[in-house]
C-alpha cells in the first residue's frame, strides 16, 4: 500500500505556510525599512565628514552654497539653472555619486553633478537636491542677496545642535526640491498655523513631497519610526524622529537676517532657548 498525503494534510500544511508567511512578512518589510534608514544615516554621516575636511582646508569656513553670478545665476558655462553648489565643491573631499554631463554646461562641455550615491534618497532615488544643507552656513545670508559669504565654523555658538545637513522634501511637478531649503520660522508651523507656532518640536509639523509650500523645502521624516536623518556641523549625524527637530535650538543661528531673536524673549516661541 502506498503512503501519501490526505487531503486534510495537505490543507493544514498550507494553512501553517500561510500563517508564518503573514507572521514573517512585515518583519521582513520592517527590516528592509531598518536596512534603508541605516544607509541613509550613513550617507549623512559621510557627507558630514567630507564638509569636515573641506571646512579643515578652507580657513573654517563652510563650503559655498552656489557659485552664482549677482542674479542668482550660474556662471558660465554652467546654464543659468545649474550652477556649481556646495555638492559638487565637496565632492573631492567624498568621491561618491558625481557624474558628468554635457548639459549642464551651454558650451557642451562635461559639467560635474551629484546625483547618485549617498547623494540620493535611499527612498527617492533620482531627485537631484534632496540632500541639502543649512542655506545660512552656505551663504552668511537668509535670502537671495548676492555675493554668498559662507560662515565660519567657529562662529557658531553650539556646532553640536546646529542642523548641517538634511534631506528635504520633493515637488513633483519638478521631480526635485529645488534650490532652496527653507530656515525661517514661519516654514515650521504647524498645518493650521495657528500661533503660537510649536517651534521646539510638533508631531504635526508638515511632513509631505508637495507641490506647496514649504513641503518641499523642509525636512522629510521618510525613515522607519517616522524620522529624519541629520547632520549636524560638528560631523555627527543621528535620525531625528518627527516632532523632535527643535527650530529654536538646531536651526535657527544667531543673526539670521532678518533678525528672529524676538522668538527668544519672554512669551514668544522659543522662549527658554538660547539665541
Amino acid at each position: 500500500m502506498k503512503k501519501a498525503f490526505t487531503l486534510i494534510e495537505l490543507l493544514v500544511v498550507i494553512a501553517i505556510i500561510a500563517i508564518l508567511a503573514a507572521i514573517l512578512f512585515p518583519v521582513f518589510a520592517q527590516a528592509k525599512a531598518a536596512a534603508k534608514k541605516t544607509q541613509s544615516l550613513s550617507n549623512v554621516k559621510q557627507i558630514s565628514l567630507g564638509q569636515m575636511l573641506y571646512i579643515a582646508d578652507f580657513d573654517d569656513i563652510f563650503t559655498l552654497r552656489q557659485i552664482v553670478d549677482n542674479n542668482g545665476e550660474g556662471i558660465p558655462p554652467r546654464q543659468t539653472w545649474a550652477p556649481l553648489t556646495w555638492r559638487e565643491l565637496s565632492a573631492p573631499y567624498i568621491k561618491n555619486g558625481v557624474n558628468q554631463y554635457t548639459w549642464v554646461t551651454t558650451d557642451g562641455s562635461l559639467g560635474i553633478w551629484s546625483n547618485a550615491g549617498m547623494w540620493e534618497s535611499v527612498v527617492r532615488p533620482g531627485a537631484y537636491g534632496v540632500v541639502d544643507m543649512h542655506e545660512r552656513l552656505g551663504t552668511g545670508l537668509n535670502y537671495g542677496n548676492w555675493p554668498y559669504n559662507p560662515m565660519s565654523a567657529t562662529s557658531l555658538n553650539r556646532p553640536a545642535d546646529t542642523l548641517m545637513i538634511v534631506e528635504k522634501g520633493i515637488n513633483p511637478n519638478w521631480g526635485s526640491p529645488g534650490r532652496n531649503f527653507e530656515m525661517n520660522w514661519w516654514g515650521y508651523r504647524d498645518p493650521q498655523y495657528s500661533w503660537p507656532p510649536r517651534l521646539k518640536g510638533d508631531p504635526n509639523i508638515m511632513d509631505a513631497d508637495n507641490v506647496n509650500w514649504p513641503y518641499w523645502c523642509i525636512p522629510r521624516y521618510r525613515y522607519s519610526a517616522n524620522s529624519a536623518n541629520v547632520g549636524y556641523a560638528d560631523g555627527h549625524a543621528k535620525a531625528v524622529v518627527r516632532g523632535r527637530l527643535n527650530w529654536c535650538r538646531e536651526i535657527h543661528i544667531e543673526g539670521m537676517d532678518p533678525g528672529q531673536e524676538w522668538l527668544y524673549q519672554a512669551g514668544n516661541p522659543c522662549e527658554g532657548e538660547a539665541p
